[in-house]
């Protein structure tokens, strides 16, 4: 019996993939280390931390993925990898991106329903932050 060909996998598209989970990665460390740098910097009376375009910006980040939640829908990047990684060849997870780096990372696996709550919590903390520390403007 004949084994089945595949191509390999093509290796722009490849990199293009890995190139949007990088730039996801860095969306989700900046609204996490932001919060936490706000988080103490209050603490520690850190005037920086008002900065009222930083301020936005976090808020409109984590807005869009709280609104994105609610519908129930996936986030663009995560829909650009995936299509991407389909073309490319390559087999991929049907899990979200913050579910694969949840299981790479801590090694444990969440449902996409723990996430999400997960990802709304987080939405209402950088809100109730935004009220209660608000950027000077």
């Amino acid at each position: 019996m004949s084994e089945v060909q595949t191509a390999p996998p093509n290796p722009k598209l490849v990199r293009a993939a890995d190139a949007i989970a990088v730039v996801h990665l860095g969306f989700v460390a900046f609204v996490v280390w932001t919060e936490l740098l706000v988080l103490l910097g209050t603490v520690l009376g850190w005037e920086w931390i008002r900065d009222p375009v930083l301020r936005c910006v976090h808020l409109g980040l984590v807005g869009y993925v709280g609104v994105q939640d609610i519908f129930g829908k996936v986030c663009p990047l995560t829909i650009w990898e995936n299509r991407l990684r389909d073309r490319a060849g390559q087999t991929r997870s049907n899990k979200s991106f913050i579910g694969k780096v949840v299981h790479q990372r801590l090694m444990c696996e969440l449902d996409e329903r723990t996430l999400r709550r997960i990802r709304m919590t987080f939405a209402l903390v950088v809100t109730v932050t935004f009220v209660a520390v608000l950027p000077r403007f």
